[in-house]
């Protein structure tokens, strides 16, 4: 992705996210874009490995995780918050 697309692309999701909400609902529209499959937190989750997936809470947090194999290294997370 070019730089101008790329900074295109962030102004469309600022522009189109005036609160939490708004936030996570574009989140999970690209999340849903790119093969994440939607979970409810109140179901058992049937994981598979190299399964891709999110939660949503409340409709103001987000959580996406790829489910991969556990090793000696453990699991890596990355993390950020929106604030209104």
């Amino acid at each position: 992705m070019e730089q101008t697309e790329f900074n295109r692309d962030l102004f469309d999701f600022l522009k189109n996210s005036p609160t939490p909400y708004h936030a996570v609902e574009q989140v999970a529209q690209r999340l849903d874009a790119a093969g994440f499959e939607a979970l409810d937190e109140g179901d058992a989750w049937n994981l598979t490995p190299g399964g891709r997936y999110y939660v949503i809470r409340n409709g103001s947090s987000i959580v996406a995780f790829v489910q991969g194999p556990m090793d000696e290294r453990g699991m890596r997370m990355v993390g950020a918050h929106t604030d209104s």
